[in-house]
């Protein structure tokens, strides 16, 4: 599952969710939604948009075997992040940085 909270250029934060997966050995990626989070961007609205999805076409945390965001404290922080919220569903989760991500952070020109 991948997760990416982002704002756009009217000032809206919005969550994109996508989910990689192997079928008959090819590497498959779909959208699954984005929904704007009209609160706040805190972890445990995150969560319920996600946990709403899934109930909503009847997926369950134990078809999921990772996390992965861009790094962002609300997924990937400490105590109260989603990645910890997930782990009390779900503990057999892996929650993970984005590779890529981290990469073109540090490819960035950085101002004197």
């Amino acid at each position: 599952l991948q997760l990416d909270e982002t704002t756009d250029v009217s000032n809206l934060s919005q969550l994109a969710v996508f989910v990689r997966y192997v079928t008959d050995d090819v590497i498959k990626e779909n959208f699954l939604f984005c929904k704007p989070l009209t609160t706040t961007t805190k972890a445990a609205d995150v969560k319920e948009h996600v946990k709403n999805f899934f109930r909503d076409s009847s997926l369950l945390w134990e078809m999921v075997s990772a996390v992965c965001s861009d790094g962002a404290p609300v997924i990937l922080g400490t105590k109260s992040d989603f990645g910890a919220l997930v782990k009390t569903d779900a503990p057999h989760i892996i929650v993970t940085h984005c590779n890529l991500h981290k990469y073109a952070l540090t490819t960035k020109t950085l101002p004197p």
